[in-house]
């Protein structure tokens, strides 16, 4: 955990100490936040299933190009790996 990190927990622990009735509302926004990104994911991974599927049915799927593409630029910045080699390709074909 980063010191911003430890100071920003300290901080809603000191809080929630000091007003307690702010509880239910702390838990609430924090699942909120959760979910949030929960749903980001699972619609990171359905893109990537997507680009796997169609990537191993090349013959197929012979002119996606620009839809892998699309897809892979759409999650740049959440992917761990680094796609613009394949971005520019698929760009060119």
């Amino acid at each position: 955990m980063t010191p911003e990190e430890h100071q920003f927990t300290a901080s809603v622990r000191a809080y929630i100490a000091a007003n307690p009735h702010m509880v239910g509302a702390t838990i609430t926004a924090v699942q909120s936040g959760v979910d949030d990104k929960l749903t980001q994911a699972r619609g990171f991974a359905v893109d990537m299933e997507t680009i796997a599927a169609m990537a191993l049915n090349a013959r197929v799927f012979k002119s996606q190009g620009p839809h892998i593409a699309q897809l892979l630029r759409k999650h740049k910045a959440n992917a761990s790996l680094k796609w613009d080699e394949v971005l520019g390709y698929l760009e060119k074909v």
